[in-house]
């Protein structure tokens, strides 16, 4: 377990670096144009899922930047504070959380709330 722990860190740090290096602040780039957005029947298939993420561990900020580079998954704030939380692994290790308990869990964690945006196609 501590493997997968360190390899995980390793992952956030080598993405935060990359965001650094790009000139990205801790928001990271608003998206514009991330494809189509999804319907609501294709939202509530997608959060009743269970997500690959696992543990998470970082920042919101470079959380929601190696979620975008490994899944596709766009998550966003406009608030420097929620994008410097620090994430906690919410769930037993062999827990595999839908996409609404990840969320949920990243609003309790941030004390705030997520919603979709269809237009830019992020939560």
């Amino acid at each position: 377990m501590r493997y997968f722990g360190s390899l995980l860190v390793t992952a956030i740090v080598f993405f935060s670096l990359v965001m650094f290096i790009n000139g990205q602040d801790g928001l990271g780039i608003p998206v514009d144009s991330n494809g189509k957005g999804l319907t609501d029947k294709e939202q509530q298939t997608f959060l009743s899922t269970r997500s690959p993420a696992g543990q998470f561990v970082g920042t919101f900020a470079s959380f929601g930047s190696l979620l975008y580079a490994v899944n596709g998954i766009a998550i966003h704030t406009d608030s420097e504070d929620i994008g410097a939380v620090k994430l906690g692994p919410p769930y037993p290790a062999d827990y595999q959380a839908t996409w609404r308990e990840v969320f949920d869990s990243i609003a309790i964690q941030t004390k705030s709330h997520w919603t979709y945006d269809a237009k830019r196609n992020y939560w």
